[in-house]
């Protein structure tokens, strides 16, 4: 997606269809684009929806690797490992951010 209309036909489709998306759908997403972090972000936010945290926690914890400047991934992954029980390193990603 290296033409501007390329991200924001990606972007406007993204926000019609995100009211009809699953874990599921967004897995197979994933799986057609793996290198697009914020399919794995929205795919942690289902995760987290479902209460499945530990799949959310992967998710989040690889959009977040991939892009290191995007705050909504990283601030996902840090509100993940409270729920996790993993304070310490919620703090220090959140110190990071």
């Amino acid at each position: 997606m290296n033409h501007p209309l390329d991200r924001a036909v990606w972007n406007a489709l993204t926000t019609r269809l995100s009211s009809f998306t699953t874990p599921e759908s967004d897995a197979h997403a994933v799986r057609i684009d793996p290198d697009e972090p914020r399919l794995r972000t929205r795919l942690a936010n289902l995760y987290v929806r479902r209460g499945d945290l530990n799949a959310a926690h992967e998710q989040a914890e690889i959009a977040a690797a991939a892009d290191p400047n995007d705050i909504t991934a990283r601030l996902l992954l840090a509100g993940i490992m409270v729920g996790l029980g993993q304070e310490q390193e919620a703090a220090e990603t959140y110190r990071d951010i």
